[in-house]
């Protein structure tokens, strides 16, 4: 009989020359083994055939739920499709072989997605763990917004801000997964991708409201710290071009900033053919007259409608922005998503 719920761990190639990283694979597969669901199965992706050894956590590990494969191809999009094509559940969940999983972590997503029926993609409330050192002020806002955004609609608000959903915590219904085909292999993160892709398809994301469910190890080894499709510029570029296929499909923009991130923005868009009207200085001052040949504007003009439907799309990422930028937003009557988006 085919388990309810697969559970997919992707390995890193070289796993088993590190001691640490085999330490905290097992204390993964421990935290899964606690599980107060048991009904599970644990697949393992390791290394291509003849380019690298499982880690000892794997080859000790005697759980019968535990099954062992090797990507067909090299790098993590190959092993996720390897994972989920190998997968038997209803449901497949994400966890990364660094991460540690509260006992409640399966049975509160199961039940959540159960009484949730809409919902084809869920995520957690997670604890970012650092070595035990203190969090940094950075680390801190950053997980004090992802655990803020939780149900369907704050998602689809935050979506373009960044990922709001963790990675290692997802569960998703099979269908899902099969409706998306899967993985892709871009030059921008393959979760933010797919979550993008999800939200065009009109796929529901939501978080059960339980306390964090998933230990979130955060070090310099992460791929997302050493991967340039990581990268600030690659998620800019994913946004654009998924903005390019819904909200801007018809439609101009006016961008929201006038530094990095706005020119960044700018490019991406123009890019996909995107028609940017103008820039909005955030401090409402308008010291540039142009960026990228385009006239810099101010909220006066804003709130005067001069951009006309011009969708307007703020980048701009220091700390207090959003929830300022969403207070002015409703205090002159525009509706996010349909009249602005927070992308920054």
């Amino acid at each position: 009989m085919a388990s309810l719920l697969s559970v997919i761990l992707p390995l890193a190639p070289d796993i088993a020359k590190s001691a640490i990283a085999n330490q905290w694979l097992q204390q993964c597969l421990d935290s899964l083994a606690r599980q107060t669901w048991q009904d599970f199965e644990i697949i393992l992706v390791g290394p291509a055939a003849g380019s690298g050894h499982w880690p000892e956590a794997a080859i000790r590990c005697t759980d019968t739920r535990v099954h062992r494969i090797r990507r067909q191809h090299p790098g993590i999009v190959a092993a996720l499709n390897d994972g989920f094509a190998y997968a038997k559940g209803e449901f497949i969940a994400r966890m990364d072989a660094d991460d540690v999983a509260h006992p409640e972590r399966l049975n509160s997503q199961l039940r959540y997605m159960k009484t949730n029926p809409d919902i084809g993609l869920s995520a957690t409330i997670v604890e970012i763990d650092n070595g035990g050192e203190t969090l940094g002020r950075g680390n801190i806002e950053y997980m004090r917004w992802l655990n803020a955004v939780r149900d369907p609609l704050q998602i689809r608000e935050n979506l373009y801000v960044e990922s709001p959903c963790p990675h290692p915590t997802w569960m998703m219904k099979r269908e899902v997964w099969q409706q998306l085909d899967g993985y892709r292999d871009c030059s921008w993160a393959e979760d933010y991708d797919f979550l993008l892709r999800a939200d065009l398809a009109g796929i529901q994301m939501g978080k059960p409201t339980t306390g964090p469910l998933l230990k979130w190890r955060d070090h310099n080894n992460r791929l997302t710290r050493c991967n340039p499709r990581y990268s600030k510029e690659q998620f800019i570029a994913a946004k654009a071009w998924a903005l390019a296929q819904s909200h801007l499909r018809q439609r101009d923009a006016v961008v929201v900033g006038t530094g990095r991130n706005a020119k960044r923005m700018f490019d991406a868009l123009n890019h996909w053919q995107v028609n940017v009207q103008a820039f909005v200085d955030v401090h409402q001052t308008v010291k540039k007259k142009t960026l990228r040949g385009k006239p810099v504007t101010n909220y006066a003009a804003l709130a005067n409608r001069e951009h006309g439907d011009a969708l307007l799309l703020s980048v701009i990422t220091r700390f207090g922005a959003r929830e300022n930028l969403r207070i002015w937003f409703k205090e002159n009557d525009f509706n996010e998503i349909e009249d602005y988006i927070i992308a920054g």
